[in-house]
């Protein structure tokens, strides 16, 4: 028994190195099948992850626009008597409702190239709306169900649409406290019991996967085509280095643990040294006592800000803070009381900034700036008055303070549209120019680079 199971493994053995050739290419085959079906399945679950992505960025971006035009364009225009109507194109100095504008942009946005398509639309459209704003087929009824029951979590669907294999993203467009009473009193609303949170309406993005399927189809067959060469050079190859490898092998096994584990202390070494200078960009940029960014950063900061508002054509602005008689407080309670009253007006002045592209940093000394890019003076002055505000209410006791009982800061704003005003320099000159303005005219104080004097109510 044992010796016919020797001798089947021997003549196994034998078949397999009188024909290496056949057998290798007929693995090579079988091995290309499952990569490349493998590969399929990735690239297609990759294609639908990636435009689930892609809708979801393309709908956060409407929805943000909406709430942007809604706060900043729709309000100011109500207030200076203009009518926002559906219709505006009909009407002299009309502007477009926020869903008709976020619609038009997001048509405009997809175009003809790409297939990418937007709709908005409710189970109570409007009269004007209800042709194309109604549930109209069955993925619109399932999402609205959908959504009334989770608003939170969007619903999706892979489909043929306009003869187009395409991903369906629907989310939600909930009712906003500004919107109640305007849809609940209008006289065509279809209905006048909105509340607060009502899912008011579907924002549904389009966009088509059949090209993206194709390509990834394309590039398999090339994957298949260059592996079907390779095998043919290699199966042209192995023969003549069969011999050799076989004498070689143990060579070769131990120089791939070689290589192998010099590439992984290489990598390493790579990853510590890349860790390294991370923390030091980064160190070079923050200033050691308040965790601000220092002036170094503040001057890079600034230089860009400049320069990207000047292609905008938008307002920048500055605020420029320092700490009332702060040199009387550090020789009345000392450096190290002094750098704890630093680092509690910097945290004060950051609580203040909302925004991300805002940027606060330590000037020198007791001196802090803030940059504002895209504010104007109006909103500046409301920030400084915002930090002022917020330094008094801390009631840090000063005793020698000449003219508080506590720390106060004095603050100089200025503003300015580069493409028309000036440069850079011309901008920090004149917040510097409100501050000592502010300093002048008895500090805890905002000024501005117009020499108007903002008065502040002490609370």
């Amino acid at each position: 028994m044992k010796a016919t199971l020797a001798g089947g493994v021997r003549r196994l053995a034998e078949i397999f190195i009188n024909h290496i050739l056949p057998l290798t290419a007929v693995l090579f085959f079988i091995a290309t099948g499952v990569i490349l079906w493998h590969l399929d399945n990735l690239s297609s679950a990759q294609i639908e992850k990636t435009a689930v992505a892609n809708a979801a960025v393309y709908s956060d971006t409407l929805q943000e626009f909406r709430s942007l035009y809604t706060t900043e364009v729709v309000n100011t225009a109500k207030k200076h008597g203009l009518e926002i109507t559906h219709d505006y194109k009909s009407k002299s100095g009309a502007i477009p409702l926020p869903a008709t504008l976020s619609m038009l942009l997001g048509n405009r946005i997809g175009g003809s190239d790409s297939g990418v398509k937007s709709k908005l639309y409710s189970k109570f459209p409007f009269p004007w709306r209800e042709a194309s704003g109604g549930l109209s087929d069955d993925f619109s009824r399932q999402a609205w169900r959908a959504l009334q029951e989770n608003p939170t979590q969007a619903f999706t669907r892979f489909e043929e649409v306009d003869g187009k294999y395409s991903l369906r993203f629907a989310t939600p467009d909930l009712m906003r406290e500004g919107c109640v009473d305007c849809h609940n009193s209008h006289p065509q609303s279809p209905k006048a019991d909105w509340q607060l949170g009502d899912l008011r309406g579907v924002l549904e993005v389009i966009i088509p996967v059949k090209g993206s399927i194709v390509l990834a189809n394309n590039m398999l067959k090339q994957t298949f085509a260059m592996m079907s060469l390779l095998l043919f050079v290699s199966l042209m190859c192995i023969a003549w280095v069969t011999s050799k490898l076989r004498m070689r092998t143990i060579e070769a096994t131990a120089y791939a643990k070689a290589t192998e584990y010099t590439n992984i202390i290489l990598e390493e070494e790579i990853l510590v040294r890349k860790k390294v200078e991370n923390e030091l960009r980064e160190m070079s940029h923050i200033d050691a006592l308040t965790g601000l960014y220092n002036r170094r950063y503040y001057d890079e900061t600034l230089r860009i800000e400049w320069k990207r508002v000047s292609r905008n054509n938008d307002y920048i602005s500055i605020i420029m803070i320092d700490i009332d008689d702060f040199k009387l407080y550090n020789d009345c309670y000392g450096h190290q009381a002094g750098d704890d009253c630093l680092r509690e007006i910097a945290k004060q002045i950051t609580l203040s900034i909302t925004r991300e592209t805002d940027v606060v940093a330590r000037y020198g000394g007791e001196e802090f700036v803030a940059i504002l890019p895209n504010t104007d003076l109006l909103t500046a002055l409301e920030l400084a008055k915002k930090m002022r505000k917020k330094i008094e209410e801390l009631q840090l006791v000063h005793e020698n303070a000449r003219l508080w009982g506590f720390v106060t800061i004095s603050v100089g704003v200025a503003s300015m549209i580069p493409k028309i005003n000036g440069n850079a320099e011309d901008l920090v000159r004149s917040a510097d120019k409100a501050l000592y303005q502010a300093k002048k005219s008895g500090r805890n104080c905002v000024k501005i680079n117009d020499d108007t004097v903002v008065k502040l109510s002490k609370k």
